[in-house]
């Protein structure tokens, strides 16, 4: 079974102890040995049909004292696909943008050949897989810094078989594990303070110390265990991204590696927003994308917040203002860098509820509710929105409607003031909040199925600046009715 290893450090490091312990996976994996670094731009490439252990060039490359980069990819081979030959033994390479882009993948993946500008020159699914990711980043125009929409494409290959893959642009050193969990994938993150370690395979000790500058620091990636260091598991399904010796993407809420970005609300800051998963797996998200200045609206943060911490739910805020990048619309060249934040982050909140299956789609009902605010001129007071029934099921969306209708009658007898409610009347939705249910194409968002419920509301501002405790209790008595009534939880 093939083999996969990755480096990805904030200075130009030597292989030697990571690849010194990964050519004895060359015993088991005969058909080809390689290895790819980066200078900048451009990549250089060693590789042989060969066993690695075997092979005098690796021991070269081992010892080699000026063998060095900032970001490696290696790969020994057990052939699946191709003959056993130079054009068919990983990484493969292609330039892109005026640079050098190497993958290394272990699996197998039944990908048609149709309609490439990129052409394989070997045999291989995995050289296939690298001229198909490339044609697609380059029709779509996806850059290398979007990796929501490079997760997105990655896993739509995963539908076509088993796919774990390293590739790199120099920059960026990109991971995906398959989604079905396919053979393993495993990472350590090295940094001072540095300590002893030995090789799994080899009676070989060596203090990292000696080798090691206090101020390197960076990340090794391998289908095993190499050394006997504490390596944690990359769950299926997961891409992440690694940038100057630093994860820059797909570390779950839960790692060490976030504290710094943890509030004492515990919502984790990005670029863009801030979210909170919820301290136990939760069936409900609610957010307030228009919650910060300019022109917010205004007291939505807060409504969610506080609905957030009462009840234990998902949330997400918005930290940069709807004039800069609006969460509410199709991706498109303004948004693009928001939107994959906030579609990574309702990612991870269903990844922590355990209810998407192996095809990442719900098996049980999900809610999301977007806390939305009109001004005191809109023709209603609440205005319920499912862009027409696309982004909620009919049962959610009556069941939702009851609960604020039964509410509003209470609380305008209790103000002495009408309450108008509507429901798709005017503020029925963007056509994006149908998007985490059906998908959305032209961006690779594939959504969560007919599970995912997307329910807009909108509060008049009178209502927002002087009932918001009303409008919280509200709320929260439907995050807290939701599982009760269509998950059957008490």
């Amino acid at each position: 079974m093939c083999e996969l290893l990755g480096l990805n450090f904030n200075r130009p490091v030597r292989p030697a102890i990571s690849f010194r312990g990964f050519r004895h996976g060359g015993a088991d994996n005969p058909h080809g040995w390689g290895i790819a670094r980066f200078d900048g731009k451009a990549c250089q490439v060693f590789k042989e049909p060969i066993k690695g252990n075997e092979s005098k060039l690796a021991t070269f490359i081992r010892d080699y004292e000026l063998f060095e980069s900032k970001t490696f990819i290696s790969h020994v081979r057990f052939a699946s696909h191709g003959t056993r030959g130079l054009q068919n033994t990983h990484p493969f390479v292609r330039t892109f943008r005026s640079r050098e882009v190497a993958l290394a993948h272990n699996g197998t993946l039944r990908m048609k050949r149709s309609d490439l500008t990129f052409h394989p020159v070997g045999q291989t699914d995995s050289e296939l897989l690298l001229c198909t990711l490339l044609t697609t980043l380059s029709r779509e125009h996806i850059e290398f810094s979007n990796y929501v929409r490079i997760e997105a494409v990655l896993r739509e290959f995963n539908n076509d078989g088993n796919m774990n893959l390293l590739f790199s642009d120099g920059e960026h050193l990109f991971c995906y594990r398959d989604q079905r969990g396919y053979n393993n994938l495993f990472m350590v993150e090295r940094r001072a303070p540095y300590s002893t370690i030995s090789l799994k395979d080899e009676d070989w000790l060596i203090d990292l110390k000696e080798e090691k500058r206090l101020d390197q620091r960076g990340f090794v990636i391998a289908t095993r265990k190499l050394t006997d260091e504490p390596w944690n598991e990359i769950k299926p399904g997961n891409l992440m991204v690694f940038k100057d010796g630093d994860c820059v993407y797909g570390i779950e809420e839960d790692s060490p590696l976030n504290d710094e970005n943890v509030d004492d609300q515990g919502y984790v800051s990005l670029n863009f927003i801030k979210y909170r998963p919820a301290p136990s797996p939760s069936e409900v998200l609610i957010d307030a994308v228009h919650a910060a200045k300019p022109n917010s609206e205004m007291f939505t943060g807060e409504i969610v917040g506080n609905v957030s911490q009462k009840t234990g739910c998902n949330s997400i805020i918005a930290t940069v203002s709807r004039n800069i990048a609006d969460l509410n619309r199709s991706m498109d060249g303004t948004n693009q860098d928001a939107m994959g934040e906030y579609r990574n982050g309702i990612l991870d909140f269903l990844r922590k509820s355990t209810l998407l299956d192996e095809k990442q789609k719900l098996t049980r009902p999900f809610l999301h509710i977007g806390v939305h605010g009109c001004n005191d001129q809109h023709p209603y007071d609440i205005e319920i929105g499912t862009c027409h029934g696309r982004s909620c099921s009919p049962e959610i969306e009556q069941w939702l409607k009851n609960t604020i209708e039964v509410w509003s009658k209470t609380l305008q007898t209790r103000i002495n003031r009408k309450i108008r409610l509507g429901v798709n009347k005017v503020y029925y939705g963007d056509p994006s909040i149908a998007f985490h249910r059906n998908g959305d194409n032209s961006s690779h968002y594939q959504g969560f199925g007919e599970n995912f419920n997307t329910v807009q509301i909108e509060f008049a501002r009178w209502l927002r600046k002087d009932y918001r405790s009303e409008i919280i209790d509200v709320l929260s008595e439907l995050v807290d009715d939701f599982s009760i009534t269509f998950n059957n939880r008490s």
